[in-house]
């Protein structure tokens, strides 16, 4: 069995620091792309809540297949 030694300064390996540039473009992506269905599920309790509280209220949500515009 090898016997553990303590390391000298000069022996330490020096830890690297990774980028947080990929997790913070992973971030962005999610962010952009399920921002929209956030959006929309956001606007359907609103009305669901507008419609339950007696205020008449217009909930527009795309529709699968067509883009809004």
């Amino acid at each position: 069995m090898r016997k553990l030694a303590g390391q000298l300064g000069s022996e330490m390996e020096v830890e690297r620091h990774r980028s947080k540039w990929p997790s913070v473009l992973m971030a962005l992506i999610l962010l952009v792309g399920l921002g929209p269905l956030a959006l929309e599920g956001i606007a359907v309790c609103v009305g669901t809540w507008k419609e339950f509280l007696g205020v008449s209220g217009n909930v527009k949500t795309s529709r699968p297949g067509r883009c809004p515009g």
